[in-house]
């Protein structure tokens, strides 16, 4: 090191390098790394011999930074990667940082280099990195940068989407209720164009909730939300792991950090709002069926969508406006089996019968195609249809005997035990909407009857004598017995063409 210095003294031309793993060699001496653009000199050399050696350094960095601006200005896209903290990185190293601005899809980069990058190179690196930037945004989250770009958009529809862009692509139904409310079904359609969905709940980008667009609308929120430079990142909780439907909600996170990466505070669950969508898919039509007089019950299938049950499930239940009450009722009756199913098909089985039986035999006097069988003997088609009449008989006597007693008096049993099961009312923990009454009226609090004006007693007394209203009208005549007749036989059924078939054999065979 002494001889290096004297070296340094003199003014003499010393060998400087910066190897693959960015350190910095004067002389084969180890003076610093040179991370990114910035280089961090050795903490071991201070005072007058860390001076000369950075100085020393100073002559090989500057080689090494023109070289690699130019290769991160010619790197390809897929080198460069946005970290979750906001940091752009180029060959493992940081570059840049984002600072928030007024724009919450475009942010302001930072380049993260000391004085040795400067002049043409330093804003050709600016410029690189911005463009890279915008791309990445426009590709991470298409469908929200095409809608804040659609033409096609207008009036009440393109306010809600400005909304929607502000808010990285979700928004609380209540908060933009009335404007929803008021759009027609163009309107709903030109924002479902763009991938619009209008929950229960919320008014989201479905595409937006994967994992990779989720990241990114958190980094974009926590710039734009920042209390200060430097500041967008502290005290931010861990985002969900993805893949999970529900977490924990953190009671310290911000507001609006589980909002922006796609989920909604319930109680004391964060649950993604795709999947309480899709709870009020299976809400929905119980209510309005009236099953439980307006309420439902919770089911497995609703629990499973969001990962969890019990306690946790009904704290998600009251924090979307939902509250709970044991009731006595009767539960929906299981769907009794059809009857008649055996005859029935015994009854189709009999036609089909009668049918190929119609098909094999052929009108009397036509000729017979060359390469068929031969025309049936008459005896043989007699038979035949004496046959398919018997079968189909037996088939319909068969499937409509009585049962015996004891089979009969089981299946009674059984039917009657399963009803008396099914309608007997049972406890059960019916949850229902919180109405909100009309001009801010507290729930618990009943409207009061509206008193009736008083009647003097005059007026009490010609109402009390008023004479009761009689019907007039004369009653009906009565309508003449009428005798039932007798329905003749279907001529276009089967069983008829059968009959005039067999008269039309009997006569060819006599």
């Amino acid at each position: 090191t002494s001889v290096l210095m004297r070296r340094l003294r003199q003014n003499e031309d010393l060998m400087t390098a910066v190897n693959g793993d960015g350190e910095v060699l004067v002389e084969g001496e180890y003076v610093g790394r040179l991370h990114g653009f910035v280089f961090v000199p050795d903490p071991r050399a201070e005072g007058e011999q860390g001076r000369i050696l950075r100085s020393a350094a100073a002559q090989a960095l500057v080689g090494e930074i023109a070289s690699r601006s130019q290769r991160l200005i010619t790197a390809p896209d897929a080198d460069i990667s946005l970290s979750e903290h906001g940091r752009i990185l180029w060959a493992g190293h940081p570059v840049a940082e984002l600072r928030g601005s007024g724009n919450i899809l475009a942010p302001r980069v930072e380049l993260v280099a000391g004085e040795e990058l400067n002049g043409p190179a330093r804003e050709a690196v600016q410029a690189r990195l911005e463009a890279w930037l915008k791309m990445h945004i426009a590709n991470v989250l298409a469908p929200l940068v095409s809608l804040r770009d659609a033409a096609d958009v207008e009036g009440l529809a393109r306010g809600i989407a400005f909304r929607l862009v502000e808010n990285l692509g979700s928004l609380t139904r209540e908060s933009v209720a009335e404007d929803v409310r008021a759009l027609d079904q163009a309107a709903r359609g030109q924002l479902r164009k763009h991938g619009v969905r209008f929950g229960a709940y919320s008014i989201f980008m479905p595409a937006l909730l994967k994992p990779a667009p989720a990241r990114l609308r958190l980094t974009l929120w926590a710039l734009a939300n920042a209390a200060g430079e430097g500041e967008a990142f502290e005290n931010l909780p861990a985002p969900p792991t993805p893949g999970l439907t529900s977490v924990p909600a953190d009671p310290a996170a911000p507001e609006g950090f589980y909002e922006t990466v796609g989920f909604r505070v319930c109680g004391t669950r964060a649950v993604r709002i795709d999947m309480l969508e899709r709870v009020a898919d299976l809400i929905r039509p119980v209510i309005a069926a009236r099953t439980y007089n307006g309420g439902f019950t919770v089911t497995p299938d609703m629990m499973s969508l969001v990962g969890c049950s019990g306690e946790e499930f009904a704290s998600l239940l009251r924090g979307l406006g939902y509250r709970s009450q044991v009731e006595t009722v009767t539960p929906p009756a299981k769907e009794a089996p059809k009857e008649n199913e055996a005859a029935l098909a015994a009854e189709q089985g009999a036609e089909a019968d009668v049918t190929s039986a119609l098909s094999a035999v052929e009108t009397p006097g036509e000729p017979t195609p060359a390469g068929e069988p031969e025309e049936m003997p008459a005896a043989d088609v007699s038979a035949s249809i004496e046959a398919a009449q018997e079968g189909e008989a037996t088939s319909v006597e068969q499937a409509s005997a009585p049962e015996s007693p004891e089979t009969s008096s089981e299946t009674v049993s059984v039917e009657a035990a399963l009803a008396a099961e099914t309608a007997a009312p049972v406890e059960m923990e019916i949850w229902r909407p919180v109405r909100k009454r009309h001009g801010g009226r507290p729930e618990n609090e009943r409207k009061k009857p509206r008193r009736d004006k008083k009647r003097n007693d005059g007026e009490q007394e010609a109402h009390g004598n008023k004479p009761q209203r009689r019907d007039r009208r004369p009653a009906p005549p009565a309508k003449p017995d009428r005798k039932p007749r007798e329905r003749e036989p279907d001529p276009d059924s089967p069983f008829a063409a059968l009959a005039v078939l067999k008269e039309r054999v009997r006569g060819n065979g006599s």
